[in-house]
């Protein structure tokens, strides 16, 4: 992640939300803090949640989740791929492809080296159903 930091990997809603306005997002669960990001992030558009095998949302948590519009998808991102500032998600399941958007958001100066709690903006020229996934990263993500 810290090779995209600033190019395709974001800290912060509140500080890019312009930038997102309105695109489909996704969270990217490391830790039970995953839960916290998930309910901010459809703020700025339509979330999924990537549980990652990191965060398993209880009866309660997921009914918030829902109520919020959160779509929870429980198969793994496999890696992080892509010449920056691109980005790409296969997940671990090959028969799912990840969604992509064209918008790359500027780098902001000062937090490259905030990976705790990451914001991860997958973008890639895309078809007509494009998305933007961002990702909440709570430490200890073991993605290339």
């Amino acid at each position: 992640m810290q090779e995209r930091w600033g190019s395709s990997v974001l800290h912060c809603p509140y500080c890019h939300g312009f930038e997102l306005n309105q695109q489909p997002l996704g969270v990217l669960a490391s830790s039970e803090l995953a839960m916290h990001q998930a309910m901010l992030v459809p703020d700025w558009g339509p979330t999924t949640l990537f549980t990652q095998a990191a965060f398993t949302p209880n009866a309660e948590q997921e009914a918030q989740l829902i109520a919020r519009g959160v779509q929870i998808e429980k198969t793994p991102i496999a890696e992080l791929l892509g010449s920056k500032p691109g980005l790409e998600a296969p997940f671990s399941d090959p028969a799912l492809v990840a969604r992509y958007a064209d918008t790359t958001p500027q780098r902001i100066p000062g937090f490259h080296d905030l990976h705790r709690m990451a914001l991860i903006l997958l973008s890639e020229r895309a078809k007509s159903n494009a998305r933007i996934l961002a990702l909440a990263a709570g430490g200890g993500l073991e993605l290339k």
